[in-house]
């Protein structure tokens, strides 16, 4: 028997409220890993990947955190690059190469870069479309500390969430090496 028309109705207005209502209801928490060397602030709960593969050049460690949400995703990984990556290439030469990499892997088309520095480690930012994928925008972060590269990731996202979603998980991210770019101190506690 078909249900009445006004009730496919109703359910359908009950499921796009409690859509509406759970995208809304982020839960922002500081992850902080120590064994992939950073900080960031993430809306919700992460999933965690740890492998170590072996190439020509030697063993490269890889840590992936993502957290999916239904308006963006978010994802820091960490490749701890071999030591004879950082002997035959620049530091320019590994972002270049991890642009193409990146961008090969996606299928996608880079839509922007631009070089900059985060407490004087060479880092970039890139802008791209997935136009086969989706029509959501994509941005990556690459950060190279040393033999370390970071690529933080927000994307695809609703441009809608640019401000309370993506701007702040990209202000949020630092990286904490020990030995090599400690974590900035935490900010004292406000006096009243």
């Amino acid at each position: 028997m078909k249900a009445p028309r006004c009730a496919l109705l109703a359910s359908s207005v009950l499921l796009a409220a409690s859509l509406a209502a759970s995208a809304d209801e982020v839960r922002w928490r500081t992850l902080r890993s120590e064994a992939a060397g950073f900080v960031a602030r993430v809306p919700g709960e992460p999933s965690y990947e740890y492998s170590r593969e072996w190439t020509l050049g030697g063993p490269v460690a890889y840590h992936h955190y993502e957290v999916a949400l239904a308006r963006a995703s978010f994802d820091i990984e960490r490749f701890e690059l071999p030591a004879a990556a950082v002997i035959f290439y620049s530091d320019e030469g590994l972002l270049d190469r991890a642009r193409d990499d990146l961008m090969a892997e996606l299928d996608a088309r880079l839509e922007g870069e631009e070089a900059f520095a985060l407490r004087g480690y060479p880092a970039r930012r890139l802008r791209y479309s997935r136009p086969g994928v989706h029509s959501h925008p994509e941005e990556s972060r690459l950060y190279l500390v040393g033999r370390n590269l970071f690529i933080v990731t927000a994307g695809p996202y609703d441009p809608a969430s640019r401000e309370t979603l993506v701007d702040p998980f990209f202000a949020s991210f630092d990286f904490c090496l020990e030995g090599l770019a400690p974590c900035p101190a935490p900010p004292a506690p406000a006096s009243e």
